[in-house]
């Protein structure tokens, strides 16, 4: 099979080529609302409702909220935004008046889709708090208002639409470009309000495609139970769009998460593939009559939202049947999936792993403080790159530069690190980070020997204030249903499971022995360094592809050629080919490669020059220049000049510039003094390498018009001629 981007779609590209190739399959089941469309039927209802959204007065670009939970009023918005280029706006709805009004005033929305309750709430009446005029007389200015901001459905909306204003919808579909912004996502991050994170078109869309892939929608026909929300990427993204791509059924089973309800409608509908956060899966796991319901249609799904404990992926594969489960991380301004694991992989690398990196994604594991890249095994923020990046967060540019840096990696927050094939592990978050006593101790590395007793069923770590050690580590623990567990219990459970890199001793804070119905609070008090960091001898410290033949191949078939490589583009968008793995290699360690592999192959003939040099050569003498550049005093990150026309001289100081980690500077030989200053002032050029002649000029005359102190022979400290 070839695997290949989906050729630049929007997302109201998307519908309708969902339309065309899967037409009258289910597209759609919403158990609670007892609606089944097919994709032509919401391709049909979403353009009368983009329809009756242009007839409002609402222009390609403008922001569109959507406040309410899971329904097909709510997935029939997102298209109908998509359709009319609209940018749809997720707001959580169990955000309050104050949220509410931060949410759209922060972003701009010009109008706003919100259902009547939200589980007991009445979410009209928390609009009325910011909108008084909805339940009171207005003048004809303010109920003007009221009507921009307000639509109660987007069923409503249908009504508004004529023929001439659908037509107006298609027309529009080959204006609305791929790069344009679609989906903004409030994400709270770890302080502050919450920032809009802005996707495009081509974010979502083809992640949502590329991780159906990895999870298999495209090798058969699935049906998704997806009780996760709406209004988070998992929802809209993963679940409605996938499907989309992949021709998949979406099965929503309840306006909001009930375990019973989502266990019902794999049971009834004979869903293939189940969504969920680890907590989801506990509640359905936990069900007293779970085997009363028939499972064995599930195949696959994802669990994503937060760390898997082991005994939650037991209960997927042997009580609901989820074989070939993904575990998925990532963030919502990553579109939102990084990593994801393959359908292959082992019970224990879905355990203990967050996946392999998805298609199309780089990823580094650097120190938080340096930025520099780690060894293998080691523990770092984790920092990805790739067309999944949001755009940014809307209107504020200072937070963007925070997270995300000019050459386009995108900072996590998490801690992490990367195992020699190229798995992903997650230790913590940087800021939930504990410094005990000066020592980094990671939560998620004490929650994961926890989640392996018997009785506990959801362990967390936090940190808390010590006089003494600065913070000290408290964990809360909630037992499974009849059973009990004590701190003496746990302490040595702790010490037999790791004893080799763990002993902690347990205090209690209220209580020696805690029930189901009960929290356990305690302190782990640290007698040896809990973090063993597994060390390596790898002198290249990341390497996502994997080397001859352990090279992972993700997909059964070998990439061939295929129709879908040489059918004519129907736009100027293209996304070349990508099964050649990129090369992970600074240029210094490029050369050390092609020397080690090529030797004594001449690798350079400068036929004016009379001179040979092979691979082997060429290093050495690099590496002779690059010391010599060092004992100058130029630093890593220094910039030096390179002036002069082609020789063996400008070649070695290319290779010694990289080996020495200088920044070569390229200048044009034919520049003249003042261009020459411009361009050595602009970068600030600590050095120069300049040749004594370029056709017919002498470049050292230009030159000592910069340097009057510069004689014949070159003698400065900063200038080097051949």
């Amino acid at each position: 099979m070839t695997l290949h981007f989906s050729q630049g779609l929007t997302l109201g590209q998307l519908l309708q080529q969902a339309a065309d190739r899967f037409g009258d399959r289910t597209a759609t089941v919403f158990v609670h609302q007892d609606i089944r469309t097919t994709f032509h039927q919401v391709l049909i209802d979403a353009d009368k409702a983009a329809a009756g959204l242009l007839s409002l007065g609402l222009n390609r670009g403008d922001r569109i909220g959507i406040w309410g939970p899971n329904s097909y009023e709510w997935l029939l918005t997102q298209w109908a935004a998509a359709r009319t280029g609209l940018i749809l706006v997720n707001i959580n709805p169990a955000y309050q008046a104050g949220e509410l009004q931060y949410a759209l005033n922060k972003v701009g929305v010009k109008a706003l889709v919100v259902a009547k309750t939200f589980r007991k709430t009445n979410l009209m009446d928390i609009l009325r708090q910011i909108v008084p005029q909805l339940y009171t007389s207005c003048t004809n200015n303010q109920q003007e208002l009221v009507d921009e901001l307000l639509i109660s459905s987007p069923l409503d909306l249908m009504d508004l639409a004529t023929p001439a204003l659908i037509a107006e919808v298609n027309n529009l579909q080959r204006k609305i470009q791929v790069d344009e912004p679609a989906n903004i996502q409030f994400t709270l991050g770890t302080t502050g309000n919450p920032k809009g994170a802005t996707l495009s078109h081509s974010n979502i869309v083809n992640n949502s495609y590329l991780v159906g892939m990895r999870v298999g929608y495209h090798q058969k026909p699935h049906t998704i139970c997806v009780p996760v929300p709406l209004y988070h990427c998992f929802g809209c993204g993963l679940g409605v769009l996938a499907a989309a791509s992949h021709g998949a059924t979406c099965v929503f089973p309840s306006p909001v998460f009930s375990a019973r309800e989502a266990v019902k409608a794999v049971h009834n509908e004979r869903c293939t593939s189940l969504y969920g956060t680890p907590t989801m899966f506990v509640d359905i796991l936990s069900l007293p009559d779970l085997k009363q319901y028939d499972l064995k249609s599930l195949s696959t799904g994802i669990m994503a939202g937060a760390p898997c404990p082991e005994e939650i992926a037991k209960g997927a594969i042997n009580d609901l049947y989820m074989k070939d489960f993904a575990i998925l991380y990532g963030m919502t301004e990553c579109s939102p999936g990084t990593f994801v694991t393959l359908p292959t992989d082992s019970f224990e690398v879905r355990c203990s792993t967050v996946g392999y990196p998805c298609e199309h994604v780089e990823v580094k594991v650097v120190d938080p403080a340096t930025n520099e890249i780690l060894p293998i095994n080691t523990p770092g923020e984790i920092c990805t790159r790739g067309y999944n990046t949001m755009l940014g967060y809307w209107n504020q540019p200072d937070k963007t530069k925070e997270i995300i840096s000019e050459d386009g990696w995108i900072r996590s927050g998490d801690i992490g690190v990367l195992d020699e094939n190229g798995y992903g592990k997650i230790v913590g978050r940087i800021k939930d980070m504990i410094i005990r006593g000066g020592e980094n101790v990671y939560p998620r590395e004490i929650e994961e020997i926890l989640h392996t007793h018997p009785s506990v069923q959801e362990a967390q770590v936090v940190g808390v204030p010590d006089e003494r050690l600065g913070e000290e580590i408290c964990v809360w623990i909630r037992c499974k249903s009849q059973t009990t567990a004590d701190a003496i219990e746990l302490k040595n459970f702790c010490a037999v499971r790791k004893k080799a890199v763990c002993k902690h001793e347990i205090q209690p804070v209220a209580a020696n022995a805690v029930t189901a119905d009960a929290m356990l609070t305690g302190y782990l008090r640290g007698i040896d360094r809990f973090l063993y960091l597994r060390k390596t001898a790898s002198s290249i410290p990341l390497r996502i592809g994997l080397e001859g033949n352990k090279r992972r191949s993700i997909y059964t078939n070998e990439r061939t050629s295929s129709r879908q490589q040489h059918e004519k583009l129907k736009t100027s968008y293209l996304s070349g080919p990508r099964h050649i793995p990129l090369l992970r290699l600074t240029l210094g360690q490029l050369l050390q490669q092609a020397a080690d592999r090529f030797g004594d192959r001449t690798a350079a003939v400068f036929v004016h020059q009379n001179i040979r040099k092979t691979f082997h050569q060429v290093l050495i003498e690099a590496d002779k220049v690059a010391a010599g550049l060092r004992s100058l005093g130029l630093k890593r990150g220094d910039r030096i000049g390179i002036w002069g026309p082609n020789s063996y001289e400008w070649l070695l100081a290319q290779w010694a510039a990289a080996r020495a980690g200088l920044i070569l500077v390229n200048v044009n030989p034919a520049y003249q003094a003042g261009e020459l200053r411009y361009a050595l002032e602009k970068v600030e050029v600590k050095a120069l390498v300049a040749a004594k002649t370029f056709r017919n000029t002498d470049l050292i005359d230009i030159l000592s018009k910069l340097v009057p102190q510069l004689d014949r022979q070159g003698a400065t400290d900063n200038v080097f001629q051949w």
